[in-house]
């Protein structure tokens, strides 16, 4: 006679359960907590312990450690010399240029979809509040980074007036579905560049280098032409990079398998982009037709254009084979989809990383978790540093005093300083739209059929 189990216990051989509902499970996404999954043989190992280090207090560290590395690398970017002692590009600018912006970009991108539901995605009353705190926090970041500029005079360029604009817009983007996510990407990839191409050859406009708020009042149209189009981070083009973070933070980002296609796919399309580009201007004759078309230039000055990008000129604009660069910061389609390839695949390896020593890189977690108030003590920093130091020295003091201001912090307070002002502003208002959905629903309970 075979023997009975009671529900819910292991198998054995010539055994089974007793008859009737086991009751309901939750569906199982890989994660070591989520579900109940059977062990179909116990002495097997289970294969998610990895997973369970990959989170701090239900935040994905990985994320964290990305935006630290990104923190790190646009201070190299600003700190260390582009050259190197025989002309060449320096190893710093080579990784970081254009590339630690763009991983910024990103990363507040799937900062925006974990604020609005992750990957289900908010509706009704929780996507009303998200789209209120992000305009909220887009208008604090934006008044920071003005004021930042009209108090400071930094003397590199600013990117919190740019990021404030990039979140106002991607507002409208909170509850849209991944499909049209990836195809207002695909556009704003196809067409923003070709406007920029022709905004610069046609009205060749000067681009203030850092946006204040008297400008904004004295030459609003100067202001806002820099900020949305010829600036150092015009908000056209970089607004790709939020909707690209924006699709992989709707993605299942804490699965190892998701984790992986990053870097591989990124890896790819920086490799890709960067080939097409060398391609078209050695093999298919690029550079002597630039020449041809720009007498003014010399070909060492062309080849600086073509590797080191834009830098701290701007591109010419009297031939559309300047749309054939890769380079850091030339705002070309190449260019875009080369520093987000790049961005990807360092936001993979920090993920993976982090699921075998989270440990390890917790100093750049930190940094990570406080990126705005590291980023304006970058920003003065810069501005009144002493000049007897070298760039090495400079670049590894505002490391340790990053590193040592955000473990200090950390152990009093949860948020930066500047990150806690941003979270109470934009929270402003929660209770009024909560209440007034209350209202709402008990209207509509009240005037509904059965309760007559």
């Amino acid at each position: 006679m075979v023997s009975q189990l009671p529900t819910n216990a292991r198998l054995e051989p010539d055994m089974r359960p007793e008859p009737g509902a086991s009751g309901l499970r939750k569906v199982w996404t890989g994660r070591y907590d989520d579900g109940d999954p059977i062990l179909l043989n116990p002495d097997l190992p289970v294969p998610h312990d990895s997973d369970k280090k990959q989170f701090k207090n239900k935040r994905i560290i990985g994320i964290d450690v990305a935006r630290g590395l990104a923190l790190i690398g646009m201070m190299a970017v600003h700190t260390l010399p582009s050259h190197s002692d025989n002309g060449s590009m320096s190893l710093a600018f080579w990784l970081a240029a254009g590339n630690a912006a763009a991983l910024f970009a990103i990363l507040a991108g799937v900062g925006l979809a974990f604020a609005s539901g992750g990957a289900d995605g908010a509706t009704g009353l929780k996507l009303r509040i998200s789209r209120k705190r992000l305009f909220l926090r887009a208008l604090a970041i934006f008044v920071i980074g003005l004021l930042v500029n009209q108090i400071f005079s930094p003397v590199v360029f600013n990117i919190l007036p740019y990021y404030g604009l990039l979140f106002l817009f991607a507002v409208f983007f909170l509850g849209m579905r991944m499909r049209w996510i990836a195809i207002s990407a695909g556009l704003t990839l196809a067409i923003m560049p070709v406007c920029i191409y022709l905004i610069n050859h046609y009205a060749q406009p000067v681009p203030l280098e850092n946006v204040t708020v008297v400008d904004l009042f004295q030459t609003p149209l100067a202001a806002i032409n820099t900020l949305l189009f010829i600036g150092a981070y015009p908000v056209a083009t970089w607004f790709f990079y939020i909707l690209i973070g924006l699709i992989i933070g709707r993605m299942q980002l804490k699965i190892m398998s998701t984790q992986a296609y990053l870097p591989f796919f990124g890896f790819l399309l920086a490799i890709g982009t960067w080939m097409i580009s060398y391609a078209g201007f050695t093999i298919a004759g690029g550079n002597r037709t630039l020449l041809a078309a720009e007498p003014q230039l010399s070909p060492r000055e062309i080849e600086r254009f073509r590797v080191f990008g834009a830098e701290f000129d701007y591109l010419p604009h009297n031939t559309w084979l300047w749309n054939l660069i890769a380079a850091p910061h030339a705002n070309t389609a190449l260019s875009i989809l080369h520093s987000t390839g790049v961005a990807l695949t360092a936001l993979g390896i920090c993920l993976l990383l982090c699921r075998v020593i989270p440990r390890v890189l917790s100093p750049l977690a930190l940094m990570g978790s406080m990126t705005l108030t590291l980023y304006v003590g970058h920003q003065l920093y810069m501005t009144y540093s002493p000049s007897e130091l070298s760039s090495l020295q400079h670049f590894f003091l505002q490391l340790g005093l990053g590193l040592t201001f955000a473990f200090v912090w950390t152990r009093f307070v949860r948020q930066g300083p500047l990150e806690w002002v941003v979270s109470k502003a934009s929270k402003g208002g929660d209770t009024l739209l909560e209440s007034t959905a209350a209202r709402h629903a008990k209207g509509q309970r009240g005037s509904s059929p059965s309760s007559s």
